[in-house]
């Protein structure tokens, strides 16, 4: 019954709408304008195993994705997971879908070019297996090992004799699929090889943590690069409690950073990174994103983030609810009076039981005199609460990571 099937053919109509949609598909690969592949299930397969409709979607937008990049015509057969292919100019696809009982399957795949990284006299094609975006550029800006694994390497050599129209690969020498590399990593990356945007003093954290992951050992093993975007990394971390007391991130890359300073040991960057994320952000896991930081990682983070958390909070909940005495009595009588609309009442909305350094920094911005302290005794306080930031500076030594990467990961 089986055999019988595979030999069967679509129904006219259906043959000539797949057709259709090849042509469609193959003028928007040539212009670089969206294509849309339509595969719908033939009621013949009855008796298919049941399978995973999002695992099957998943498979299958893949190996779309793979045949429009070779231009080849592809009839796939998922009872057997194999295909057979001929040369052609269009792609063309049909789809069992595996499911109990037969029924009418509608996939729409998007393909488009970078807009700005598809250039016409580059050499090789780059693609990020999860993202539907390809790239084309000149493999001279990657000197990387790891560009092609072994297993790559032979099926791209397999490849290079086919061509389409005279051309191998649109003319190209090179297809790699770039996993488990993220897509604005690639692009981080070739905004800096292609200077729209190098590593400098003012790449922002998130730019240079791209640059930072997409260049490591476990990634394209970029070197150079890589420690350079070390250095910056470095240099973008706060280094002491009165930085640490302003820093701010100016996008959610607070856990990529904390991710990535373990991971590759940065260790003078650890404590601050946490004690950011202990104290400005919620330390919930929905925030870490697993396709670049291993459960094992955010789990290790959320007990270490945690763990601060309420070290903070035991230690400067006193002081922060406690008006401070000074050398004088009647500036102890001031502070005391003007402490709950000036400290408690701001600490209370902002939550800052849990931010030490940055509500110190607060405090010593209040201009004090101008309730009527004397000078002396403003001196006092000021230095008094910046002991107070080096002492919090301190415990995060003894309290936070001291953990290599090759112990959690």
């Amino acid at each position: 019954m089986m055999n019988q099937l595979s030999k069967s053919s679509p129904p006219r109509n259906v043959a000539r709408a797949e057709r259709a949609q090849s042509e469609r598909l193959r003028d928007s690969v040539e212009t670089g304008r969206r294509g849309r592949i339509h595969c719908t299930m033939h009621d013949q397969l009855n008796d298919a195993p049941r399978a995973d409709d999002q695992s099957l979607y998943s498979r299958l937008k893949y190996h779309i994705y793979q045949h429009v990049l070779r231009r080849r015509m592809c009839i796939f057969d998922y009872r057997s997971w194999s295909y057979r292919r001929r040369a052609c100019s269009c792609v063309m696809l049909v789809v069992g879908l595996l499911t109990k009982h037969p029924k009418t399957f509608i996939a729409t795949v998007m393909i488009q070019r970078h807009p700005v990284y598809w250039l016409d006299d580059g050499d090789s094609i780059f693609h990020q297996k999860a993202s539907e975006t390809i790239f084309k550029i000149h493999s001279s800006k990657l000197d990387s090992s790891k560009l092609l694994s072994d297993s790559l390497s032979d099926a791209f050599d397999a490849l290079k004799g086919q061509s389409v129209d005279g051309q191998g690969l649109d003319g190209c020498s090179r297809y790699v699929v770039l996993d488990p590399i993220e897509a604005r990593d690639f692009v981080a990356l070739l905004d800096s090889l292609y200077g729209n945007k190098a590593l400098s003093a003012d790449s922002t954290l998130a730019e240079v943590s791209s640059i930072l992951r997409v260049t490591g050992p476990s990634q394209l093993d970029l070197p150079v690069l890589h420690e350079q975007a070390r250095h910056f990394f470095e240099d973008l971390c706060p280094k002491d409690a009165f930085k640490l007391a302003t820093f701010e991130f100016h996008d959610s890359s607070a856990e990529e950073a904390m991710a990535l300073s373990i991971q590759y040991d940065i260790d003078q960057c650890q404590k601050s990174l946490l004690y950011y994320l202990a104290s400005e952000t919620h330390l919930d896991a929905s925030t870490f994103p697993t396709t670049i930081i291993p459960p094992t990682l955010t789990s290790q983070i959320l007990q270490h983030g945690h763990a601060l958390e309420s070290i903070l909070i035991e230690r400067f909940t006193p002081l922060l609810f406690t008006p401070p005495p000074t050398s004088h009595m009647e500036c102890t009588d001031v502070l005391a009076e003007q402490w709950m609309p000036l400290v408690i009442t701001p600490a209370i909305a902002d939550s800052a039981m849990g931010k030490p350094l940055q509500t110190l920094e607060k405090m010593k911005s209040i201009p004090w005199g101008k309730y009527g302290i004397c000078d002396s005794c403003v001196k006092e306080k000021l230095d008094e609460w910046s002991e107070e930031q080096n002492a919090v500076w301190e415990l995060l030594d003894g309290s936070v990571w001291g953990t290599k990467a090759s112990e959690v990961l």
